[in-house]
């Protein structure tokens, strides 16, 4: 395929290619399944001061901790996961290629349970519009299309960053 906005070609094969490689790791089926015991799961929330504001930033992780002390840490904490009895056995699906984890189900619930960072519906509706606008730079070439190509190359370039170094 041709990209018709040569100026912007590099922008637009990077956003590409962060995408295709997200895509793949999100969606391609994954055998690295594992069954734990659920010990409990939990947040912790750190507080940064800030000089500018008085609340400062807050930090918060959820991590599901298993009876083998195993820590996993989650994108996403839905509430039907607080619904997991404690000492149940749960079967966790992590990724393709990064390992992150991807989904929870318990023995008692045959329902999946999303965990993902990418499974949290504003990340994938933002996600899939930056998508379309890199895709749409490739067709199309104006100025308007420039600035939302910048926007959405931001985007992508920090729900990288978040996916592959934070979770």
């Amino acid at each position: 395929m041709k990209i018709k906005n040569r100026e912007l070609r590099i922008p637009i094969i990077l956003n590409l290619i962060f995408v295709f490689v997200l895509c793949l790791d999100f969606f391609i089926p994954s055998n690295k399944v594992y069954f734990e015991t659920l010990s409990s799961v939990y947040n912790t929330v750190t507080t940064y001061p800030s000089s500018r504001s008085t609340s400062g930033g807050k930090e918060i992780k959820n991590i599901l901790y298993c009876e083998s002390d195993n820590l996993y840490y989650l994108g996403n904490a839905p509430d039907q996961l607080y619904k997991i009895e404690k000492s149940e056995k749960i079967l966790i699906t992590k990724t393709f290629f990064f390992s992150k984890v991807k989904s929870l189900k318990s023995e008692n619930h045959q329902k999946i349970i999303y965990v993902s960072f990418l499974s949290i519906k504003l990340v994938m509706i933002l996600f899939s519009i930056a998508t379309l606008i890199t895709i749409l730079n490739c067709i199309v070439s104006n100025t308007f299309l420039d600035i939302l190509l910048a926007t959405s190359s931001t985007f992508i370039y920090f729900l990288s960053a978040v996916y592959l170094f934070y979770f």
